[in-house]
């Protein structure tokens, strides 16, 4: 057999890269903010629901239908049939979180449409049996905030609010400028947990991972 012979000397040599220090990224950050966007790309959500969501239903579930049973409603199959459609989606989006969203937004706005315009009913009280479906979409707007891409987090955003105001819109309110400045602000507050949570985890994950490539 033919002996091969390495010329040492001759073959590349790597060297692991260490990690910038907090303050290193500090200055790249703000040389280049888009970096800063960036560090929102690294995460992404397991699909598989978990407890607390089968608890979550439970409860939005029984919030329901107390207040299609306590409350003054017209339509009250329709109601809850929308109702629970909505509340169904919360275990599973986050596969796709923005999907879901816009599909419990539609659901939602497009009952204040129907009563509004088809039934030309005044509603008084918001969307779909209120509360317990309010909460779920917040939920859903959470993970959207939490785990998307900037682009499609901004795109929620953007949703939510524009929906918001139309159904105030349909709802004739009295105070619409303050009604659309208060949605502008509520989902500006989720959003910004939401945010905050995505980069406190990652640069954790960060320091991490500095403190691993140290220890070699």
């Amino acid at each position: 057999m033919n002996s091969q012979r390495f010329d040492l000397a001759a073959m590349p040599v790597t060297y692991a890269r260490p990690m910038p220090d907090f303050a290193t990224r500090t200055r790249r950050i703000r040389s280049d903010p888009w970096q800063f966007l960036g560090r929102f790309e690294t995460e992404t959500a397991s699909s598989a629901p978990r407890r607390l969501d089968w608890l979550a239903v439970a409860i939005l579930t029984l919030g329901l239908g107390a207040e299609l049973v306590f409350g003054d409603r017209d339509s009250l199959a329709l109601e809850a049939i929308i109702g629970l459609a909505i509340i169904a989606m919360v275990p599973f989006r986050r596969p796709r979180p923005l999907l879901f969203l816009g599909a419990a937004v539609a659901l939602s706005s497009g009952w204040v449409v129907w009563q509004s315009v088809v039934r030309n009913i005044t509603l008084q009280d918001g969307d779909v049996s209120g509360t317990s479906v309010g909460l779920a979409i917040v939920i859903m707007a959470y993970t959207v905030f939490r785990w998307e891409p900037v682009r499609r987090a901004g795109v929620g955003f953007v949703v939510l609010v524009a929906s918001g105001i139309a159904t105030d819109l349909l709802m004739d309110l009295p105070d619409q400028l303050g009604s659309a400045v208060g949605t502008f602000i509520a989902w500006a507050f989720v959003a910004a947990v939401a945010a905050a949570m995505r980069y406190r985890s990652n640069l954790n994950q960060e320091r991490l991972n500095q403190a691993r490539l140290q220890e070699r």
